[in-house]
């Protein structure tokens, strides 16, 4: 069995998955002092896109820790 040694600088992380969102049809309730979808649901439920500080993107989870992390939906 051989063992191949890629150089470091050679290593590269895929390219992030970008995603297109809109926020059509949300409004502001006043009354219950947030934002909701056309239907009355309240937004922030609703599956959103979400960014990672896994900054090396070595697909790790280093953002566990991170005070602003927000899961994927």
């Amino acid at each position: 069995m051989t063992t191949v040694t890629i150089p470091f600088a050679a290593r590269a992380a895929a390219p992030p998955c970008l995603v297109t969102t809109s926020i059509d049809g949300v409004r502001w309730d006043a009354d219950r002092q947030i934002n909701v979808a056309a239907d009355g649901t309240p937004w922030h439920t609703l599956p959103q896109a979400a960014s990672s500080t896994d900054t090396n993107q070595d697909g790790k989870g280093d953002e566990v820790s991170d005070p602003y992390r927000a899961s994927a939906s």
